[in-house]
């Protein structure tokens, strides 16, 4: 066996699912309902994994390495804000919120302070066209941040409001990308105004912190039911709806051609999902 099977070896054997217990959920698992469309987690998906369901379609190894390296510029950029005066406050800071009957356990990325106010500071990383496009922005459209990730940081806001960090209250949040491929980085400044996000001082009322924690009382529902939940996104469009789904413009061409040589086409959440057999077997697609 040469060093990178080895190497490989070792990063898939720290990739496994973590052991979890019942009604205790994690903010990166958000997601609500947004223009009546799903946007962040799959419950189905976080239910097999609470029940340790076993996975059917193992993460690449060169996916793992991808997402390690975001974990490393996060570090690296932690570790910079220890250097420069006056900034660095805290990081990897515990977060455990009990709330309609649930608790939602994490940690919050750091907090650094400017002048008189302590900043939360979440990091996130990618790369590629759409992250870039995104985040970045393009000629038809401005940054936005990742909904997903303003979601997370929404309930961040929400338990910092009865939380203090060197004797100053937390109203504002930093969600700082940085762009894996590029090595550019860009920041929003997020707040809540009334449960609702504030993003660079502009208000939206699409979701609300109500909407994101009523999903996690949904999915605490089906689990302590045992009832596994409907799968929320689509992991199978047939040939004549990859069709219709072109003529509307809805895929692009690259997308168009991917899902009909392959026969079938399926939302990006599921493409990656590690139980998309295992949910394609429960719909009778497999």
């Amino acid at each position: 066996m040469n060093i990178t099977d080895i190497i490989t070896s070792g990063l898939l054997a720290e990739n496994k699912i973590h052991d979890r217990i019942i009604g205790i959920y994690w903010p990166s698992e958000c997601s609500c309902k947004v223009n009546n469309k799903i946007i962040g987690n799959c419950l189905r998906q976080i239910y097999w994994k609470i029940y340790g369901a076993s996975i059917t379609n193992p993460t690449k190894v060169s996916t793992i390495r991808i997402l390690k390296l975001g974990s490393i510029i996060e570090e690296n950029e932690i570790d910079i804000a220890k250097k420069c005066s006056n900034l660095y406050v805290a990081d990897h800071i515990p977060f455990k919120m009990d709330i309609e009957g649930i608790t939602l356990s994490g940690e919050i990325d750091a907090i650094y302070q400017q002048e008189d106010t302590c900043i939360g500071i979440e990091y996130k990383s990618g790369h590629g066209y759409y992250f870039t496009s995104r985040i970045f922005g393009s000629s038809k459209n401005p940054p936005l941040p990742k909904l997903k990730d303003i979601m997370q940081v929404m309930l961040y806001l929400l338990y910092c409001k009865d939380h203090q960090y060197n004797n100053k209250s937390i109203q504002d949040f930093k969600l700082i990308y940085i762009d894996r491929g590029t090595g550019l980085s860009k920041e929003f400044n997020i707040s809540l105004n009334n449960k609702y996000p504030i993003i660079d001082n502009q208000e939206y009322d699409d979701f609300s912190t109500d909407d994101i924690i009523a999903r996690f009382v949904q999915l605490d529902k089906y689990v302590k039911k045992k009832i596994i939940p409907p799968v929320d996104f689509h992991n199978y469009y047939s040939k004549n709806q990859i069709k219709k789904m072109a003529d509307a413009r809805m895929i692009s061409k690259i997308q168009h051609k991917k899902w009909d040589d392959n026969g079938y086409g399926l939302d990006w959440e599921c493409e990656y999902c590690p139980y998309l057999n295992r949910c394609m077997t429960k719909e009778g697609i497999r």
